[in-house]
């Protein structure tokens, strides 16, 4: 996410580096929860935290990640730098998360889905997600939604394709984690990386690609796999998006936008929508 070519991490840091007062503006007048799906270190969030915090806000911050080292260590970060802001990490999956803190609390919800995460799905899946999102939330609920925009076709490939190879690296990497964690015995030398984007249907789709006909054994599930010379594995979508899309799929789950965030360079844009 450092990397020169990487934009989405910048243009969100931005984003919130320097419009965390109109988020802020937006929720003041009561308590409510703020709800991070997927927290992760949770570097930019502080950013929000920082301003809630300086204007006196009176919420109370719930991370959720499926990672217990994740909630750990922002837990940590939050103690350390943040001894004001009241938080509560919840290691669950984000709708089960969701539903234990309704449990807890009536509060207005404003629930935080950021870096773009919603391109990891695809079409079918965003609409899915987002649909279960709104069954989450109660009327007037807040989300607000790191959305990719569609840019120069290149601007994009280089983010997936860096010059040093570390976007290649991550991907091999999920071979070298099946060694270790499930067993199998891929040779990561067997395979090449493989970006491409199609700019009319906004997909980034990465692939790890076999250079020849190999077998892989995965001692977990007792199976061999064959690979033919070329054949590819899917790793990854990001999907990218335009205003029309955004808005669309606000209406179409049961939302309204309310205000749409840019970076400079409007690259990115952190979009606010409202439960209807």
């Amino acid at each position: 996410m450092q990397l020169d070519e990487y934009y989405p991490t910048r243009c969100e840091y931005e984003i919130l580096a320097k419009q965390s007062g109109e988020v802020a503006e937006l929720i003041a007048g009561g308590e409510f929860n703020l709800i991070e799906l997927g927290a992760g270190n949770g570097e930019k969030t502080k950013l929000l935290l920082r301003e809630l915090s300086k204007r006196h806000l009176s919420y109370k911050y719930f991370p959720i990640d499926i990672s217990r080292e994740a909630i750990n260590k922002i837990s940590q970060t939050l103690t350390e730098e943040l001894p004001e802001v009241s938080f509560e990490g919840i290691k669950a999956e984000y709708f089960r998360g969701l539903k234990s803190i309704r449990k807890k609390t009536n509060k207005t919800s404003f629930v935080l889905f950021l870096g773009s995460n919603i391109g990891n799905f695809n079409k079918t899946a965003i609409q899915d997600f987002l649909l279960r999102l709104n069954d989450s939330l109660e009327q007037g609920d807040y989300a607000m939604i790191g959305f990719d925009l569609k840019k120069k076709p290149q601007t994009i490939i280089d983010a997936y394709d860096d010059a040093k190879g570390v976007t290649k690296e991550f991907h091999l990497n999920l071979l070298h984690r099946m060694n270790k964690e499930l067993g199998a015995n891929f040779d990561a030398s067997k395979f090449e990386y493989y970006t491409t984007y199609n700019p009319r249907t906004g997909a980034v789709e990465s692939f790890l690609i076999s250079v020849e006909q190999q077998d892989v054994e995965i001692d977990f599930l007792q199976k061999t796999f064959h690979f033919d010379e070329n054949e590819s594995v899917h790793t990854e979508f990001s999907y990218k998006f335009n205003l029309r899309e955004v808005r669309e799929l606000a209406e179409n789950s049961g939302f309204k936008v309310c205000q749409n965030l840019f970076d400079s360079k409007h690259f990115f844009i952190d979009s606010i929508w409202q439960k209807l």
